[in-house]
């Protein structure tokens, strides 16, 4: 698990699709997930110190909504940057999801969505595990 990699985690298969065909096309490697509780469950027998890239998160979900997958991330000890995605976004619980220490808050129809991608890996890049 030491390439980058961007988890992305939404419980529209075909925003995961359309997103991820897009990643493979600038060869970005990614991963995709129907729901948090996958990802959690996917990252709960590795070494999350040793996990490299970002983790996009959908705001809204089922089981498991982002701002409580974050949490349970970071309780695990993941230190990539994670972003929140949605269709929109509050700017209460975005001030409220920085302070906790959410990298981005992006809305899904926003034109610079891979940029930000782009901004968040190389934020990982820039703070390499201890």
């Amino acid at each position: 698990m030491t390439n980058k990699t961007v988890y992305l985690v939404d419980d529209s298969e075909q925003w995961l699709e359309t997103i991820k065909e897009r990643l493979d096309v600038e060869d970005i490697q990614s991963e995709t997930y129907l729901s948090a509780v996958a990802l959690i469950e996917r990252l709960s027998d590795v070494d999350t110190a040793a996990l490299r890239g970002c983790i996009l998160l959908d705001m809204l979900m089922p089981d498991m909504d982002g701002e409580q997958a974050f949490r349970q991330l970071t309780r695990m000890g993941v230190h990539i940057p994670i972003a929140i995605v949605s269709s929109y976004v509050d700017g209460k619980r975005t001030a409220m999801l920085r302070q906790a220490g959410i990298a981005d808050c992006i809305t899904k129809t926003d034109r610079r969505l891979f940029e930000k991608i782009n901004t968040l890996l190389e934020l990982d890049a820039a703070n390499p595990p201890a």
